[in-house]
């Protein structure tokens, strides 16, 4: 079966030097992939984020993309995490080094629920990063493992350039920063892309996160069973 059309739970920006940046409160759905997905830059040091701390989850760094490293010093990450029972409340990044910020925290249903964390939900992640200032940057992932599995990508740019996902994807969340003047755009496929770009106005650096999501098993949701008149639910 095929991943669930995701939901954007919160996005936002931070323009002060807050080393703490915060989320609005969120609501997690139970056994969903959680996707806190934020990008920072510092025109002095590399960001480096220290905890990502929210919801009664652990979350577990994916992958990051450090890119105009002599530059704005940008970089972007995805992290992940999934509970039975998570809690409601806002998301806390702890950051050295990070002075402009974005953010978006993203759900998807209908992925595998395995490992922990959500681990068993990720297949590849594949980080890359620009060759210098561009108008367009891509990432190039592996075979992917079935064609129903899905592509994200997190794309950090050291300017506030509206972004434009390559035909198929779908741009379902975006921050321009106008005053620290970078950005983050969040692009997915419920299905395989294996080269996911984006584009823009101007010339920029960027970096990217990419991700394969494995879809759930056929059979792997829970299934309504009706048993003396009362609904259970039955895992195979």
């Amino acid at each position: 079966m095929a991943i669930d059309t995701p939901t954007t739970l919160t996005e936002d920006l931070d323009t002060g030097n807050n080393n703490t940046p915060t989320t609005a409160s969120i609501t997690p759905a139970a056994n969903k992939l959680i996707l806190p997905c934020f990008s920072f830059q510092d025109a002095n040091s590399e960001p480096i984020v220290t905890s990502v701390i929210g919801n009664g989850i652990t979350y577990v760094l994916v992958g990051s993309s450090y890119y105009d490293q002599a530059g704005q010093q940008g970089k972007t990450f995805i992290y992940r995490g999934m509970s039975a029972s998570p809690s409601a409340g806002t998301i806390v990044m702890t950051v050295e080094n990070g002075v402009g910020c974005e953010w978006s925290v993203i759900e998807i249903g209908g992925i595998d629920t395995g490992g922990t964390n959500g681990s068993a939900a990720i297949v590849q992640v594949v980080n890359a990063e620009s060759a210098g200032d561009v108008t367009s940057h891509s990432v190039t992932l592996a075979a992917f493992g079935s064609d129903g599995n899905g592509t994200l990508v997190a794309w950090g740019q050291d300017d506030e350039n509206a972004m434009t996902p390559v035909a198929g994807m779908t741009k379902i969340a975006e921050q321009l920063n106008t005053v620290d003047h970078d950005a983050l755009a969040i692009t997915i496929k419920t299905t395989k892309v294996l080269v996911p770009s984006i584009s823009w106005t101007g010339l920029a650096q960027s970096g990217g996160v990419a991700i394969e999501i494995k879809q759930a098993a056929a059979g792997e949701d829970a299934e309504i069973i009706s048993s003396r008149g009362r609904l259970a639910y039955s895992r195979p």
